[in-house]
């Protein structure tokens, strides 16, 4: 066995803050933050050519968080950014689709604090958990021509974490780790227009 630099060179990538890899594919996605006039950059990067596939600017940014889908076609881009005059920062999505022609970014966001996001590992949906410990939300949305609530948000949820299904579908709600929590376990199917309740344990 053997191994060799790519290249024999390395690549610089300045004011790098983070990157995730395709949990399927030989790709990259790591975010830049700003530096004076340099907007911060989110990039998608094939390998071994270590060419980028995709990239968008973004502006007045606090933090990104990156969510790759276990199938690869989907990509979102969480970012907490500043809002000018006021103490509070806002929520927005870049959803990149990765099986697209020319790889479309959708700018999606949600007015609610949002505390993660996770995907359906094979269909085009994902869940989000809102507001703080102790009191939280979840919704729903599925990517189809444009990004839509799957049915209405989910309130006062014991819901720390979401775990999908490896097939898809079927998600649970769980309040891990957390006293207040007491262990609930919900148990969702995902498939239809509306999230319907299986069992509660």
């Amino acid at each position: 066995p053997s191994m060799k630099l790519l290249d024999n060179k390395k690549i610089v990538v300045q004011n790098i803050r983070d990157f995730v890899w395709c949990p399927c594919e030989n790709w990259i996605a790591y975010w830049q933050s700003e530096n004076k006039d340099i907007p911060a950059r989110v990039t998608i990067m094939a390998v071994p050519s270590c060419e980028p596939i995709s990239a968008k600017n973004l502006f007045n940014v606090n933090n990104i968080e990156i969510f790759w889908q276990q199938a690869g076609n989907y990509l979102a881009v969480k970012v907490d950014r500043s809002i000018k005059n006021k103490k509070e920062s806002e929520n927005v999505f870049e959803i990149f689709r990765l099986r697209e022609k020319d790889i479309p970014v959708e700018n999606f966001e949600i007015k609610s604090k949002v505390m993660s996001l996770y995907w359906d590992p094979k269909g085009p949906r994902f869940a989000v958990i809102l507001g703080e410990l102790g009191r939280t939300d979840v919704s729903f949305y599925k990517i189809g021509e444009k990004i839509l609530p799957i049915g209405k948000t989910l309130t006062n949820k014991k819901c720390n974490c979401i775990k999908w299904s490896p097939q898809g579908q079927y998600c649970v709600l769980a309040g891990l780790n957390n006293i207040s929590f007491d262990g609930v376990l919900e148990f969702w199917d995902i498939g239809g227009d509306v999230p319907t309740l299986l069992n509660e344990s």
